[in-house]
């Protein structure tokens, strides 16, 4: 297939603020799917999320887009146009093997998997057609504009993930991160006090950067990152960084226990001590 200049969904949508029309949208996203996969697809819309279901030879069969709402403007254009190309990415480029599976089982490595596999697959979208790295900046651009609860946990840990692996667009997100929880808030008392709500994405990346660097000398997690050629290679790399998530976890729970026994420990001293003291008093 030969690169195109510009985004596929981009060059059959209206142009120069020409009326969309939701269905016109929702005719064109299977054709295109279809067209861009070489391979018939299922294209349901439903929900606000891509989803993605696969064949027993792990590819695609089924796309899920984001169901659009009767009437469009630009910025919920642009925020589909980022879906179709997120979808075409995954369609053309993901393909579902027993590494993939196996992370079903721990939450942890299937959160930096999503997270590594969207980089890597929209990494060959955009090699392949220029124009999607538009529209899947400003599909980012909204989305942690817009999210907030959980959905922005979620955003936020990939990120950290994408930074970590040294995906540009996410590394430029990251620092305005990092400067948004440094930023302070003023209370009704007008005291100033630092912003502590939800983890902090610049301590995941940097602690996946550092330990993947001690674990795997003389190569960086970006480097392994950029030889990834596959599904199943980012499968094994989430497997990798999700053990140094728990390897951590499990060293704070010891330092924690360390922490509590020898509070205990000075407690039980003093204790004695004032037993000593008292028996001591008696005797005199």
């Amino acid at each position: 297939m030969v690169a195109t200049s510009s985004s596929p969904l981009f060059d059959a949508l209206p142009h120069a603020g020409a009326p969309l029309e939701v269905n016109a949208l929702r005719r064109l996203a299977e054709p295109l799917l279809q067209l861009l996969v070489g391979r018939g697809l299922v294209v349901r819309f439903r929900g606000t999320s891509v989803d993605t279901q696969f064949d027993a030879e792990g590819r695609p069969a089924e796309i899920t887009l984001p169901l659009l709402p009767d009437s469009v403007d630009e910025a919920v254009l642009e925020v589909f146009q980022g879906h179709i190309d997120r979808a075409a990415a995954r369609a053309l480029f993901t393909r579902r093997t027993e590494a993939t599976s196996r992370l079903t089982h721990d939450p942890v490595a299937a959160r930096i998997f999503r997270a590594l596999e969207d980089a890597r697959t929209e990494r060959l979208m955009q090699k392949r057609f220029p124009g999607s790295a538009y529209n899947l900046e400003r599909y980012y651009e909204r989305l942690f504009a817009g999210a907030v609860g959980t959905e922005r946990e979620e955003a936020d840990f990939a990120c950290a993930v994408r930074a970590a692996v040294g995906d540009a667009l996410f590394e430029t997100f990251a620092e305005a991160q990092f400067d948004e929880r440094r930023s302070t808030v003023v209370d009704a008392d007008d005291d100033v006090r630092p912003e502590e709500e939800g983890f902090d994405p610049a301590a995941l990346r940097t602690h996946l950067c550092r330990a993947y660097a001690q674990s795997f000398e003389g190569e960086t997690l970006t480097e392994a990152f950029d030889g990834l050629n596959s599904t199943e290679d980012a499968a094994r790399l989430a497997a990798v960084l999700a053990g140094f998530l728990t390897e951590n976890d499990a060293e704070s729970d010891s330092e924690t226990e360390c922490e509590s026994d020898g509070e205990s420990g000075a407690s039980g001293d003093s204790e004695a001590e004032s037993q000593t003291e008292e028996e001591e008093g008696t005797g005199s």
